[in-house]
């Protein structure tokens, strides 16, 4: 068996573990949100769900505009495709995977190696700091932050100087030169960093939408409630992410959620912010699944179209392929 024929094997195969692992786990936490099922509406579920996929789209954008300015750029299907099948990733302890995934998958379209994993490691590292920018606006509107919640802030310096174009390019360039490995052909430009940290602080932007949605349908009535929800994730997701060993954040992000929202549902219930965090999880995984079951569609559709168009046609490539 060729490897191109048991990676064609494997890749649905794996993408469907790590979906049934989700399901199982979203149905294990669904008891906890039950007492809270007769509060929630169709409405402000459907708001929430359209912020996460709006959200996510907006990430992928930030990894496309990074890849483009790398020397790569992806037509949208191409880009769907990998960037959000690799996300399946993030349910696997550790938070290195979705990148190992990036890389093998970038190679149907020429992408070398280097170059995803470069504009992966950049997108985690700009959408931490985006993130930490958000959370430093939005802070001091939450009553009840946590009392560690400035070390995340922390990042902000350091991000900073880790990103700075010229440094990061000589940093990788060095760090390529050790694994004995070409440096890279068109070195991170600040304007391409830049596009791609807008579409990082929208991403921020769309999943607070979510929560405040969530919030508002469980009985939040207080002023100045999104900005708490646009906070309060970013430092949430922050938090889960730093934390390796719990994939896709699991715990860690809802305890945070938890002391952030606790005073601010119907008399402080810790049932009531409990039920948010659940019902955030779920809304952040089916924006997963339904990015996943889209980009495997794209899959099959690509797949097909280069069976009946023949040996003679591959890859796309060139900076054309991007629209």
């Amino acid at each position: 068996m060729t490897r191109d024929r048991l990676l064609r094997i494997i890749r649905p195969v794996l993408a469907a573990g790590v979906v049934i692992v989700v399901v199982v786990k979203l149905a294990h936490s669904w008891s906890n949100v039950t007492p809270h099922l007769r509060e929630l509406s169709v409405g402000w579920m459907a708001l929430s769900l359209g912020s996460v996929i709006a959200g996510l789209y907006a990430t992928m954008l930030s990894w496309r505009a990074l890849l483009a300015d790398l020397g790569s750029p992806l037509p949208l299907p191409a880009a769907v495709r990998i960037f959000f099948l690799s996300q399946l990733g993030k349910y696997i302890p550790g938070s290195i995977w979705p990148v190992v995934a990036q890389m093998e998958l970038g190679r149907d379209y020429q992408v070398p190696r280097k170059r995803s994993a470069t504009a992966g490691v950049v997108t985690i590292a700009l959408s931490l700091m985006a993130g930490a920018l958000v959370a430093a606006a939005c802070v001091p509107f939450i009553n009840a932050a946590p009392a560690n919640a400035w070390l995340v802030l922390a990042f902000l310096p350091i991000g900073a100087i880790a990103l700075h174009p010229p440094f990061f390019n000589l940093l990788i360039n060095r760090a390529l030169r050790v694994v004995k490995r070409d440096p890279l052909e068109h070195p991170l430009s600040r304007p391409g960093e830049l596009r791609a940290l807008a579409w990082a602080v929208a991403a921020w932007l769309a999943f607070g939408v979510h929560v405040w949605a969530i919030a508002r349908d469980l009985g939040a009535r207080r002023g100045g409630v999104l900005p708490v929800a646009v906070g309060g994730f970013a430092l949430a997701w922050t938090f889960g992410f730093l934390v390796v060993f719990a994939p896709a954040g699991v715990g860690i992000r809802e305890r945070v959620l938890i002391a952030v929202f606790a005073g601010y549902l119907p008399s402080g219930k810790t049932g009531a912010a409990l039920a948010l965090a659940i019902v955030s999880r779920l809304m952040m995984s089916l924006g997963d699944v339904v990015w996943a079951a889209i980009a495997m569609v794209l899959s099959r559709g690509r797949r097909r179209t280069l069976v009946d168009a023949g040996p003679e046609i591959s890859r796309p490539a060139g900076r054309q392929a991007q629209r």
